[in-house]
């Protein structure tokens, strides 16, 4: 039995862990295109017309798919700078509005049923 670990400023966390609960990219951003209607480019694409939907999955992808993306391939994978996909994040985690707090709900049990 190996357990892997990290040492950092916010004292040791089990690699190996982390790696487990990481979820795919494709899926996730397949996850978002379902729920909202649309194909996965149109997720991946900027100005498509879909800024609700983008900024939900990057938001879903930098908590869910970091054991096996950095934030920087996760940037890459969205065609924004690494700064982007933070204040995309950012942003989604504090609308409040119905919509996004609905569609937050539903795709965290969707990616939590899935693992």
């Amino acid at each position: 039995e190996y357990l892997l670990l990290r040492s950092g400023n916010k004292g040791d966390e089990p690699v190996l862990v982390r790696l487990q609960q990481s979820y795919e990219l494709d899926r996730i951003v397949a996850l978002v295109a379902q729920y909202y209607d649309t194909d996965n480019e149109s997720i991946l694409t900027r100005r498509s017309g879909f800024r609700e939907a983008r900024r939900v999955a990057m938001h879903l992808a930098s908590h869910n798919c970091r054991g096996i993306y950095s934030l920087k391939d996760l940037a890459a994978k969205f065609s924004v700078t690494g700064g982007a996909l933070s204040q995309a994040r950012d942003k989604v985690s504090q609308d409040n509005s119905p919509p996004v707090v609905k569609a937050l709900k539903n795709l965290h049990q969707e990616i939590k049923t899935a693992k």
